[in-house]
């Protein structure tokens, strides 16, 4: 799978994206943004060395290892974070998405 990131127009957000046009991860910084999880949407995340970040998938088989791929290429790539560990709950503290 060939990754790349692209700047979403409205938002200045990073999005990764594949050369299939198959796979679209929006990256949310929750330092400097708020997240409104969609109900319809799956969100992962991850923590930046203190910075948390949240992954909406726009576009991807939820069912394939290639979102947590292309995710943790993200982290390596851009975040120069390869150890970054995707995770499934929001890891700030009272964030947890199964309360929201």
């Amino acid at each position: 799978m060939r990754l790349r990131v692209i700047k979403e127009a409205s938002s200045n957000r990073d999005l990764i994206v594949n050369k299939e046009g198959t796979l679209e991860i929006a990256v949310y910084h929750l330092v400097i943004e708020q997240l409104h999880q969609a109900p319809d949407l799956v969100y992962l995340f991850g923590d930046d060395h203190g910075d948390h970040l949240a992954f909406e998938i726009r576009k991807g088989n939820f069912d394939d290892e290639s979102l947590a791929d292309a995710i943790t290429w993200y982290a390596a790539e851009r975040l120069d974070h390869p150890g970054m560990e995707v995770l499934l709950d929001d890891p700030r503290p009272n964030h947890n998405r199964l309360f929201n």
